[in-house]
């Protein structure tokens, strides 16, 4: 009965704890690179899933350029911009966009891809070096929080983040869901993976949840950062 499922969660965390000992920092530039470089998508964007998490986040920064006089955002930020696929897609909401990967071959190639579209400024830095090109009436971290291995560095990006969004400003966060075992563990609000993520950026005395949305395997959170 209940000692079956308390028993996978210890065992989730003591899996969660281990990686954290043997991998104490964030993902590094090299592997980043060494993923780009080994296939073009790495990370599937034409998935279905991927596909359907894209269309469901750009609609929400769809209504927030519909509240504005021009139709559209001013000043925004991608996290982890990879290839370009979402980037292409901002470009069009924003006025001015930045995308950030801490992978250069990733942002040549986003480069690449949106060479026609104007607006697009292009920066090797991780979500804390971004501040410097600040401030961003929104910023948009999609399937990148989860890259990050400790949980400070984890806090870290999340205060940086909420630091450089104006006051009224939003930020749209896409994490992978993982198992019910970790995302449901009392644990999961110290070592956060897949939604628990979400609900530990949420959880920023700044911050509001506006929106919470799931699809298959995606959680899709809105904020807004107190005025």
């Amino acid at each position: 009965g209940a000692r079956f499922p308390s028993l996978r969660s210890v065992g989730y965390l003591l899996l969660s704890l281990r990686a954290i000992v043997r991998h104490p920092t964030s993902r590094s530039v090299q592997e980043f690179d060494g993923e780009f470089e080994a296939s073009r998508d790495p990370w599937g964007y034409d998935r279905p899933d991927q596909v359907q998490r894209i269309q469901v986040a750009l609609a929400e920064i769809d209504r927030l350029a519909a509240s504005r006089p021009d139709g559209t955002v001013e000043s925004a930020l991608e996290i982890g911009c990879a290839e370009g696929v979402v980037t292409e897609l901002l470009a069009q909401r924003c006025r001015r966009l930045v995308a950030v990967d801490l992978s250069s071959v990733a942002l040549a190639r986003c480069q690449e891809r949106c060479r026609d579209l104007k607006g697009i400024e292009y920066r090797q830095s991780d979500a804390v070096g971004a501040a410097a090109w600040g401030p961003y009436e929104l910023v948009v971290a999609m399937d990148v929080l989860e890259c990050i291995r400790s949980p400070s560095d984890l806090r870290r990006a999340r205060d940086a983040i909420v630091g450089m969004l104006l006051p009224g400003g939003h930020l749209v966060v896409t994490t992978t869901r993982q198992h019910p075992v970790p995302e449901t563990a009392w644990w999961g609000r110290w070592i956060p993976v897949g939604a628990r993520i979400n609900e530990f950026v949420g959880r920023h005395p700044r911050l509001e949840t506006v929106r919470e949305l799931t699809t298959g395997i995606h959680a899709i959170s809105l904020y807004r950062k107190a005025a």
